[in-house]
């Protein structure tokens, strides 16, 4: 940040250069906690209510694992159906974390998801839009 613009990197590695007339908004994505926040999205043909107690049961595993309690301020867990897109059901998961953890935290969630949803035959789209779907009438 200089007295004329800011500059800040993206994801992606591009540099984008803001005159600092321009900014109305900060954020601060290290300052007190960080959130989790986002969905899967599992078959037409899964039970949804099974589906959410299989991803709060993995959010407890991982709060319960000494390597993430520190990191978690609380069992990550799904708020429920977010959407009803063209390939199958999202639920929304949502969870509090440390500072600048939650990129980190997210990806062990989704890994530990995974193996779950393996184990327990949840089936998630995986070929386009109509896979998953309940036939036409």
């Amino acid at each position: 940040m200089g007295l004329r613009r800011t500059i800040v990197r993206d994801l992606d590695g591009v540099l984008h250069y803001i005159p600092n007339a321009e900014i109305t908004v900060a954020s601060n994505f290290s300052q007190e906690d960080s959130r989790i926040n986002f969905n899967v999205t599992v078959s037409y043909t899964e039970d949804v209510d099974r589906v959410i107690e299989v991803i709060d049961q993995v959010g407890r595993e991982l709060a319960d694992d000494p390597q993430w309690r520190r990191v978690l301020r609380g069992p990550p867990r799904a708020e429920g159906v977010d959407a009803i897109s063209d390939s199958g059901i999202e639920i929304k998961i949502v969870g509090g974390t440390e500072p600048m953890r939650q990129l980190e935290v997210s990806g062990e969630l989704r890994k530990r998801l995974l193996r779950a949803f393996a184990r327990e035959g949840i089936r998630i789209p995986i070929s386009g839009p109509s896979e998953g779907r309940p036939p036409s009438p």
